[in-house]
């Protein structure tokens, strides 16, 4: 029993050194996450712009399948921008997550220090 104590103590040191690198970890994942939502958003955007101006300067006999497709396009951009806002929320939350976290270790590394 005395060895699981003693094996414990050093993972509990290791997981608190690793604590702070993972922070960055998951806040340097949230960012590429949010990157690419946005970035996805923007292409989807473009593409309904596109699709509209093709509708309206194609000529009438496409008329139908062109706004189809522009349709299709916007409901992209829309599903786009719901999953941006979405990550966004997400984000948003784990920041203060992490905010939190932050200010939880200064003050219990203040404490040890005293």
């Amino acid at each position: 029993m005395t060895t699981r104590h003693q094996d414990s103590t050093p993972v509990a040191r290791r997981a608190a050194v690793n604590r702070p690198r993972r922070r960055l970890e998951l806040a340097e994942i949230g960012i590429r996450l949010l990157d690419e939502a946005h970035v996805a958003w923007q292409r989807a955007e473009l593409e309904s712009e596109q699709a509209l101006k093709a509708w309206y300067h194609g000529p009438p006999r496409l008329s139908v399948d062109r706004y189809l497709s522009y349709r299709a396009a916007l409901e992209r951009e829309h599903a786009a921008a719901h999953d941006l806002e979405r990550l966004w929320d997400l984000a948003r939350a784990g920041h203060d997550a992490l905010a939190g976290a932050a200010s939880e270790d200064k003050l219990s590394h203040g404490e040890r220090s005293s």
